[in-house]
């Protein structure tokens, strides 16, 4: 079927019918029915049926997380240090300092390693006059030994090393916990149609009704779109600063590419030249930042095509596992999942509609679009929230209920209602629910693109 970019595939405004929402069938549990009816495609949907969905007392909610037990820091610059056993000065990079650049994390007697030179060091003084640009002065433990990192090398911190007999307290290091907040947003859909549309018979059945009356076809594609629309929230929503849009009382919602963005690693290869070398740079990045061995892969079309070339063609039938995406090997083969397994994690692939407008709007863009060879990869796993001691999913669809027990608030309004009449001669149906996502531990999540 050829593009039509200049033909609209909705327009807005009126039609009805009394409301009996399909979106009433959503529950934590596997639904084969909904798959049916609304497709695969959609993310938030995934995350619903692998239970992956909680539910949130108020507007804003959060979690922590703390960050590596192991310090580091990085060179900015370097003076000294460049004859065997003499001390060098290096001035630590603003980047590794906190409170408003007055702490860092050196100590006196703390053992340090070069990382180019893998050469070790102690610390035996330390400048803390200049915000943002501590000088700890460091000795080679070996006299022979030239301690010189250059401008942008790392030091590696070791402990409170060789501290001598009869030692005494030493400077304590503290942990630090970073608060990671979001916020529940509000998603609307409605659909209206007149007396005279609703009684009218058309020549073909609603495919999911099976009813000849358009109004019924309506109902079911405002359903449909509301779902879609409530993913294209969570994957790209953002949080709403714009006093023009906040002065109704909204906040927005940071959205999974949002939070991913900020604190996750983005990943680059040459499309068309996708190799496994590539892939293993993924895996290398999850390692690196803690990751599980599972992680779901969502990529646009083209990127979907390429590594099917690459990855699972390359291997024979013992490398691709049919897998359970989290869930049963039912809900991975009805939800679109492959699953592929490299260096000890399980990959498993769904193609993403959402980054693809060929598929999503029936476009043919002229211009290269934003998620064109696009990949995102979400390692699953649970953590543990410090308030109520619950398991949370590390990336999970959170809500806030309208009132006890009601995640939605569907009803329905107008002369044709069986409920909420009113004089005018129509049926008005709605759909609201306030949603959000909480991604724990975006740092081991992966941006993967093709440049």
């Amino acid at each position: 079927m050829p593009h039509e970019a200049s033909q609209p595939t909705v327009i807005s405004g009126g039609a009805n019918r009394a409301f009996v929402s399909g979106l009433n069938i959503f529950d934590r549990s596997y639904s084969d029915k909904l798959v049916q009816k609304y497709g695969n495609e959609k993310y938030s949907q995934v995350l619903e049926m692998l239970g992956l969905k909680v539910k949130t007392e108020n507007r804003d909610f959060y979690h922590y997380e703390r960050r590596r037990r192991h310090a580091s820091v990085k060179v900015a610059s370097l003076s000294g240090g460049g004859s065997p056993g003499v001390n060098a000065l290096v001035t630590v990079s603003s980047e590794n300092h906190y409170d408003s650049g007055s702490k860092s994390p050196g100590r006196l007697g703390e053992v340090v390693q070069a990382g180019v030179t893998g050469i070790l060091g102690k610390i035996t003084a330390i400048n803390v006059t200049t915000p943002n640009a501590h000088v700890y002065t460091i000795a080679p433990l070996r006299s022979t030994e030239r301690f010189n990192p250059g401008a942008g090398d790392f030091l590696f911190f070791h402990g409170l090393q060789h501290i001598g007999e009869a030692s005494t307290a030493q400077t304590a290091m503290q942990p630090l916990v970073d608060k990671i907040t979001n916020s529940i947003t509000e998603i609307r859909e409605d659909y209206d149609i007149t007396d005279k549309a609703a009684m009218e018979k058309i020549e073909w059945r609603d495919p999911d009704s099976g009813m000849t009356y358009y109004k019924y076809y309506g109902t079911s594609e405002a359903e449909a779109r509301w779902l879609n629309n409530r993913e294209l929230l969570a994957m790209f929503s953002v949080d709403v600063t714009n006093t023009g849009i906040t002065s109704n009382g909204t906040v927005g919602t940071k959205g999974i590419l949002d939070q991913v963005r900020a604190a996750g690693a983005t990943l680059q290869y040459t499309p068309g030249s996708l190799a496994i070398f590539d892939w293993q740079r993924v895996s290398r990045e999850m390692d690196f930042n803690g990751a599980s061995a599972e992680a779901h892969v969502l990529s646009d079309t083209f990127q979907n095509q390429e590594l099917n070339r690459s990855l699972f063609s390359a291997f024979d039938d013992g490398a691709v596992l049919w897998g359970s995406a989290g869930g049963s090997k039912e809900v991975a083969a009805k939800l679109g999942f492959s699953s592929f397994a490299i260096d000890g994690v399980t990959f498993h692939f769904k193609k993403y509609y959402g980054f693809t407008p060929e598929k999503m709007y029936g476009v043919a863009p002229t211009l290269t679009t934003a998620y064109r060879n696009y990949g995102l990869i979400i390692p699953q796993g649970y953590g543990t929230d410090p308030m109520t001691a619950q398991k949370l999913p590390t990336i999970c669809l959170r809500y806030q209920e309208i009132k006890p027990g009601m995640e939605m608030n569907v009803y329905e309004y107008g002369g044709l209602a069986e409920t909420n009449k009113t004089p005018e001669q129509k049926l008005s149906n709605v759909i609201v629910g306030h949603y959000g996502v909480q991604v724990q531990a975006a740092n081991q999540c992966v941006i993967f693109q093709g440049q």
